[in-house]
């Protein structure tokens, strides 16, 4: 079980493609809450209770924003009321206060994602000057005490080049993972299609050729798929547990399926009572659709809040990829066959939407 907490809505940085300044920020409670409104033990009372009932063995916690560290004393008195139990905890940071997060929340993390969006001229454009630089240099400072997994969150808008914007970054995580930007407009279209399609096929060829070297270059969307494929699993519900395994904790304590779907009628209880999930059905698109449990359907905010044509764009790009990485699965196989890499080398942490 997925439980993305809400420290704080406060911020430090104002990028360019941040879902506060797009029209759709209405669903979304933009109030400068500096941290959670309701008792630490009651949400844990919250999080064993609703274990109880659903028995599922790993619980994950998300420290989530706004930026989580603007408010490190509350997430260090939580680690430490929750330090008698299992708990997973993961961190989302833009990394501008990395150097300075406090040791003991640093111990306790198990994985920290951290955005940035590529090189430095696309990472300074949309997030400020000087980010890209600052970002990598905190990484650097953290490195010899932190013992976690770090995986890059990049956004990717209609003016990234992918391939030059992950292997800019590649040897500096353990994990890379990108999201297509959520908006309500298309910008840029022709160039950036035709720059993800052939961006994928370098990305995918650099990718491979690592694996005959026997090197796992941890490219997420990469390792969703091909394992999937792999292992002719089935991904019924969207990759994010969305309406399944996954809650948002608000800091007014509200609970729903999405951090991006925070509307009142996208409510599902509050930590002061119980919750139910609410299934988000499936578009009818994905019913016929030949790679619906590779995919899993994607984001079904995007169906719920955007324009039709959003989604749809970004179900084309979708089944590109999945296309691509299809065409590679034999080699991929002789690859595992000939011993040079094993299947479980190509796992990864799964907190992620996995696939773009």
């Amino acid at each position: 079980m997925d439980y993305y907490i809400y420290v704080t809505k406060k911020c430090n940085l104002k990028c360019e493609y941040c879902c506060e300044k797009q029209e759709w920020s209405k669903i979304i409670d933009t109030t400068d809450a500096i941290e959670p409104r309701y008792k630490i033990q009651d949400l844990i009372n919250f999080i064993i209770n609703n274990e109880k009932k659903i028995e599922k063995d790993e619980i994950n916690i998300i420290l989530y924003g706004g930026e989580p560290l603007l408010n490190q004393k509350w997430i260090k008195q939580f680690l430490q009321k929750t330090k008698q139990y299992d708990f997973n905890y993961i961190l989302f940071t833009n990394g501008v206060t990395l150097s300075i997060i406090d040791k003991y929340v640093l111990k306790r993390i198990s994985t920290l994602f951290i955005s940035i969006d590529g090189g430095k001229e696309i990472t300074d454009k949309y997030r400020g000057q000087g980010i890209h630089k600052k970002t990598l240099d905190n990484l650097s400072k953290i490195k010899n005490e932190y013992n976690g997994k770090t995986i890059a969150t990049m956004t990717i808008t209609p003016y990234n080049n992918l391939y030059k914007s992950v292997l800019s970054i590649i040897d500096h995580f353990d994990f890379i993972f990108w999201k297509l930007l959520s908006s309500d407009k298309i910008e840029n279209k022709k160039w950036f299609t035709n720059n993800y399609d052939k961006s994928l096929d370098l990305l995918l060829n650099y990718w491979i050729k690592k694996l005959k070297q026997g090197q796992i270059k941890r490219i997420i969307p990469f390792l969703a798929i091909t394992t999937t494929l792999l292992d002719n699993a089935k991904k019924e519900n969207y990759r994010c547990d969305c309406g399944d395994f996954l809650v948002t904790v608000d800091t007014d304590g509200s609970c729903y399926s999405c951090d991006e779907l925070t509307d009142k009628k996208y409510k599902i209880g509050s930590i002061s009572g119980s919750i139910t999930q609410k299934k988000l059905p499936h578009p009818e698109r994905c019913k016929e659709c030949e790679y619906r449990y590779v995919c899993g359907g994607r984001c079904p905010k995007e169906d719920i809040i955007f324009p039709k044509e959003i989604a749809e764009y970004h179900c084309y790009l979708t089944k590109l990829l999945i296309k691509k990485i299809i065409k590679k699965i034999p080699e991929i196989k002789e690859i595992i066959d000939k011993g040079i890499i094993k299947r479980e080398d190509l796992n990864f942490p799964r907190t992620t939407s996995e696939i773009p």
